[in-house]
């Protein structure tokens, strides 16, 4: 039998081989997070299938309105950009955030490191810096532009494909 899930990007085989399930996808941030989802259950089911038994019917009560949803687009462009200065954050031990409509300004710094291995005694001497720009042209329909600038090329590309990974993988958000 073949399962299919978001849209037959993620295929599930099994019964070909008698205990063998077969996991494909298309390459991409949604399909590889839903792939390592449908693997973790199929090894959890394999340790514990009691415990997938007993929760295989959906629950009976009325579900409510989740709060959580965001419907204004204003407040999710907001949203996206606070996602991605805790993204930065969760990376780079230094990250400030400035806000500005549709727009976000994030400047990380990385401390320097001084010739005994501690860090530099001033608040951020030495500290190579990095200005990474992230805007909305229009609203969330359009293409969200990065721009990153530091002396540090090393840098430059490591929170470019933090910000770039973050975006592409938090709502199909195309990327400049």
């Amino acid at each position: 039998a073949v399962f299919s899930v978001h849209g037959g990007q993620v295929q599930v085989v099994v019964g070909k081989t008698k205990g063998v399930a077969t996991v494909e996808w298309d390459c991409s941030p949604v399909g590889d997070v839903i792939a390592d989802s449908i693997v973790a259950l199929i090894m959890h089911a394999q340790s514990s299938a009691a415990s997938i038994r007993l929760t295989a019917r959906p629950c009976s009560h009325k579900r409510q309105k989740q709060d959580y949803l965001i419907e204004d687009p204003k407040e999710l462009i907001q949203d996206h950009l606070r996602s991605l200065h805790q993204a930065l954050k969760d990376q780079f031990l230094h990250v400030e955030a400035t806000y500005e409509a549709k727009k976000a300004t994030y400047d990380v710094k990385l401390d320097a490191i001084d010739g005994d291995g501690g860090e530099s005694q001033g608040e951020h001497d030495g500290a190579t810096t990095c200005i990474a720009v992230v805007e909305f042209e229009s609203g969330l329909d359009d293409t969200a532009k990065i721009t990153v600038e530091s002396e540090d090329e090393k840098l430059a590309s490591n929170v470019r494909e933090c910000l770039q990974n973050v975006a592409t993988s938090m709502a199909p958000v195309p990327i400049d």
